[in-house]
């Protein structure tokens, strides 16, 4: 996460951030995610992880049914 902020990026894009992490870990995305937010950039996050569902502004579900 430090090298992906380092720059400060408008746009940030997380993948299960929080899949297989301790509690420790899980707040250190947290904190990233805070951070982006209040910086104004946007945060994307692909997740199955229905806490994580809920940081967003916008949720698009995508199910994979016809």
């Amino acid at each position: 996460y430090a090298c992906a902020l380092l720059p400060a990026p408008p746009l940030l894009v997380l993948d299960e951030p929080t899949a297989t992490l301790d509690a420790d870990g899980a707040a250190l995305v947290d904190a990233v995610r805070a951070w982006q937010q209040e910086r104004g950039g946007l945060l994307v996050v692909a997740t199955n992880d229905p806490a994580e569902a809920l940081w967003g502004d916008l949720a698009v579900r995508i199910d994979g049914r016809d």
